[in-house]
C-alpha cells in the first residue's frame, strides 16, 4: 500500500513574543499560518535569580501537535538564483527594537533583500547580514548600499 500526502505551502513569521517570565527583547514567537505554535526566550533576571540559576537560562515552548500537522514531507523545489547576492554586514550599537521586528522591517524596506542572519553580540551591540539579490539582474554594490542605508534607518 502507498500512502499519498498531501505538500502544503506554509506561511510562518517570527515576532516578538509577550511572555511574562522571559526578558523583554529575549523572546520571539513561532507563527504558523497565523497561529503561534511555540516560544523561545530567556528567563527574566528576576526568575532567574529566585531560582539559583547563575547562567542564563533560554526555555523555549512548542504545540507539537501543530508542528506536526504543518509538518511538511516533502521539499518544495526552489530554482537557484542565476544572479550574484551581495552580502553586508551591519553593527547596531544599543538596538532598541527585538530581532523579529528588525527582520520584519529591514525585509518590508527592501525588495532586493533575500535573508538576514545574526551573525553576532558583543556587548550591547549586534550585528546583522544582510544577503541581496534580484532574479530579474545582477544588482551593484551600490544598489544594495543604498537599499542597506534604507534599512538602516528605519532599525537602527
Amino acid at each position: 500500500m502507498i500512502l499519498v500526502l498531501p505538500v502544503r505551502q506554509l506561511t510562518y513569521e517570527l515576532r516578538s513574543g509577550n511572555v511574562d517570565m522571559f526578558s523583554k527583547n529575549m523572546q520571539v514567537d513561532f507563527i504558523v499560518e497565523g497561529k503561534t505554535v511555540g516560544t523561545v526566550g530567556k528567563l527574566s533576571s528576576p526568575l532567574q535569580e529566585k531560582n539559583g540559576l547563575k547562567s542564563p537560562t533560554y526555555l523555549a515552548g512548542f504545540d507539537l501537535q501543530s508542528l506536526i500537522d504543518h509538518a511538511k514531507l516533502l521539499p518544495e523545489y526552489m530554482q537557484i538564483n542565476p544572479h550574484a547576492t551581495i552580502k553586508l554586514d551591519l553593527t547596531i550599537e544599543n538596538p532598541q527594537l527585538s530581532y523579529a521586528d528588525m527582520v520584519a522591517r529591514a525585509k518590508a524596506t527592501s525588495n532586493l533583500l533575500q535573508e538576514v542572519e545574526f551573525v553576532g553580540k558583543f556587548k550591547s551591540n549586534i550585528t546583522v547580514r544582510f544577503y541581496f539579490s534580484s532574479r530579474e539582474k545582477n544588482i551593484t554594490d551600490g544598489e544594495a548600499q543604498a537599499d542597506l542605508e534604507k534599512i538602516k534607518k528605519i532599525i537602527a
